[in-house]
C-alpha cells in the first residue's frame, strides 16, 4: 500500500508548538573552540577520528591507519606521496600540520552547529507529527543533550509543562528512541513508527537531479536503488519524478519531506510525476 503525505497532513487538527533552544549550545561551541585542551582531546577522540574517516575511501583509511603513529613530518611525506597533485583532505592535515588545525576547526565548528540544528529540526517535525496524530495540544522545547560533544548531537532533551525526556535519532540502527518518558502513548507512537515500512509517495524535481540518466537507467532493472538526496517535495510539479520510500525513514514539514537518518535513501521505484 502506498500512502501519501497529503493523507497524513489532512489529519492536522491542531497547530503544534515545538521550539528549538540552541543559543546555549552555540555559546558552548564558541568556548570549546577557543580551548586548546578541548581541541587536543577532540583530535585524540576515537569517535571523532572514526566519524571523519568514514568520509574517506578505503585506500585513504588504510593510509591513515598505516601512518597515524609516525612523526608529523613522516606522516606528511606519506600523504604527499599518496595524493601527488591531488588535494589532501583537511582531516588528514590535522596530523602533520599545526597550522591546519585552526582552519579545520573553524569549519568544523560551523559543521557541528549545522548538523546539530538539522537533527533538532527533524525532531521538531517528528514531535509535531506525533501531536497531530494523537490530537494533543502540548508545547515542547528541544535542546541538545551534550554541549561539549565532539560529534553532532543526535540526542536531545525535550521538555514540556508536565514532562521531560530524551529523544534520540539513532542513525546507526535507524531507530527513534525515547528515554525517561512518562507518557506511554509517546513511546508507543514511536515504537510503532520505527516498524512502519509502508510506502509514501514523494517528488523530486528533474532539474535538481545530479545523476538523472543513471537513476532512470537503474529504475529499468532494479526494484530498489539508493539515491543521494535528503529532501523531497510533498506535491508534484512540472518536470518531476515520483518516488516511493518507507515512512519510517522520512519525516515531513509543510512543503518538503526529509530523510531522518542519512543523506541518501533507499527508494522503491522511480516514475514520471
Amino acid at each position: 500500500m502506498v500512502i501519501s503525505f497529503k493523507d497524513i497532513l489532512s489529519k492536522k487538527e491542531i497547530k503544534p508548538n515545538v521550539k528549538i533552544k540552541i543559543n546555549e549550545y552555540k555559546k558552548s561551541l564558541k568556548n570549546n573552540f577557543l580551548s586548546s585542551e578541548w581541541i587536543k582531546s577532540c583530535i585524540k577522540n576515537e569517535e571523532f577520528v572514526s566519524y571523519n574517516l568514514d568520509k574517506l575511501s578505503l585506500r585513504e583509511i588504510a593510509l591513515f591507519n598505516k601512518n597515524k603513529n609516525k612523526s608529523q613530518s613522516e606522516f606528511m611525506t606519506e600523504c604527499r606521496r599518496f595524493y601527488k597533485e591531488d588535494c589532501i583532505p583537511e582531516f588528514l592535515k590535522l596530523f602533520y600540520n599545526e597550522e591546519s588545525i585552526i582552519e579545520f576547526f573553524e569549519n568544523y565548528k560551523d559543521y557541528l552547529l549545522n548538523e546539530t540544528l538539522k537533527n533538532a529540526n527533524i525532531i521538531k517535525f517528528l514531535l509535531s507529527e506525533m501531536l497531530c496524530n494523537l490530537i494533543e495540544n502540548t508545547s515542547f522545547e528541544i535542546q541538545p543533550n551534550d554541549f561539549d560533544a565532539y560529534l553532532p548531537n543526535q540526542k536531545f532533551k525535550v521538555t514540556s509543562f508536565e514532562n521531560e525526556f530524551f529523544f534520540e535519532i539513532n542513525k546507526l540502527n535507524k531507530n527513534i528512541i525515547l528515554e525517561k518518558c512518562s507518557k506511554n502513548q509517546y513511546v508507543e507512537y514511536f515504537e510503532k513508527r520505527n516498524k512502519n515500512k509502508e510506502l509514501v509517495k514523494l517528488f523530486l524535481k528533474k532539474e535538481e537531479c545530479k545523476d538523472l540518466e543513471n537513476l532512470k537507467r537503474n529504475a529499468l532493472f532494479l526494484k530498489k536503488q539508493y539515491i543521494s538526496y535528503n529532501e523531497f517535495y510533498l506535491k508534484p510539479s512540472k518536470n518531476c519524478f515520483a518516488i516511493k520510500c518507507q515512512l519510517n525513514e522520512i519525516v515531513h514539514g509543510d512543503k518538503k519531506a526529509f530523510c531522518i537518518f542519512e543523506d541518501e535513501i533507499l527508494i522503491h521505484d522511480l516514475m514520471e510525476g
